[in-house]
């Protein structure tokens, strides 16, 4: 017999070519460290951060739900595929370790069986969905001569790649991105790839929404001066100032300059604790840091 490839329309004997057959098979030998990755982001042991920027005042969940869906999914058509294919040659997936019920697609509104695990350097063990998910795969990989021979195999191709995409994404830090304010022209917020520290990669940004070009030295100054306009307490005063000036003012000087009054207190926070001009912070660190230090005798 010949066809074409359901997949990508190459001329072949069956209903999937070699090199399709080969990308599959590839996928299939792969699930278990895909599942493991999973299993680790799920249940937030990964070392990456969502974004750059200030924290929000919100706590996170104790799972991410992005990659318990990603792993749901994935599992749910691996499981899906081999239990269809079974059933068309006859057969009865034989999945080593795994109930009988594990064949069936795990249900949308299934909750995350992976717990926090305490040890950040331990392995986590894979949750009832990943572990059916990788028997699954183990079931294909050994017949992928059935499924090349089946009218199906484009579709289940395309679902297990569509599933196996989504799982990487889910396992892939996102990239650092630095907040340079709003766009002078939509008001929407602009954010520009950074670099492993936080800092803008490229001199300038263009705003997603309208494509306006910003230039990220302006942008920066714009923050500045936003900065200096903020109320914020001592703590936060002096990290701001050695972020910006790179230099670090000690507690003992900081205590000295409100002793004297030098510096006074705008506001006050909802705790009581006393709020400082920013501007008028940073003006006392550049005075204090340009002064001439006395050389030791």
């Amino acid at each position: 017999m010949s066809t074409t490839c359901q997949r990508c329309t190459t001329r072949t004997d069956l209903y999937l070519c070699r090199d399709c057959t080969a990308r599959l098979r590839r996928w299939l030998a792969d699930t278990h460290n895909l599942m493991n990755c999973l299993e680790t982001v799920v249940a937030r042991q990964n070392r990456f951060a969502e974004t750059v920027g200030p924290r929000s005042a919100t706590r996170p969940l104790f799972y991410n739900p992005q990659a318990a869906d990603a792993r749901r999914q994935l599992a749910a058509t691996l499981v899906s595929a081999a239990h269809e294919l079974a059933t068309r040659r006859g057969a009865v997936p034989v999945l080593p370790g795994v109930p009988r019920l594990h064949l069936q697609p795990v249900p949308r509104d299934h909750q995350p069986d992976a717990e926090p695990n305490p040890d950040p350097g331990a392995v986590l063990p894979l949750s009832r969905a990943g572990i059916a998910g990788v028997a699954a795969a183990a079931w294909l990989h050994h017949h992928t001569d059935w499924l090349r021979g089946d009218p199906s195999a484009g579709d289940v191709f395309n679902r297990i790649e569509r599933a196996v995409i989504d799982a990487e994404h889910a396992c892939v830090p996102p990239a650092p991105r630095w907040y340079a304010g709003p766009c002078d022209h939509c008001h929407h917020d602009l954010l520009a790839e950074a670099d492993t520290h936080g800092h803008p990669r490229f001199d300038t940004i263009t705003c997603e929404h309208c494509g306006t070009r910003h230039d990220v030295e302006g942008r920066h100054e714009y923050l500045i001066r936003q900065a200096r306009l903020q109320h914020i307490t001592a703590t936060t005063a002096l990290s701001w100032t050695h972020m910006l000036l790179g230099k670090r003012i000690p507690r003992g000087t900081w205590d000295s300059w409100v002793a004297r009054r030098r510096i006074t207190p705008r506001d006050i926070d909802r705790d009581g604790h006393p709020l400082y001009r920013f501007g008028d912070v940073e003006r006392l660190a550049r005075d204090h840091i340009a002064k001439p230090r006395r050389k030791a005798s």
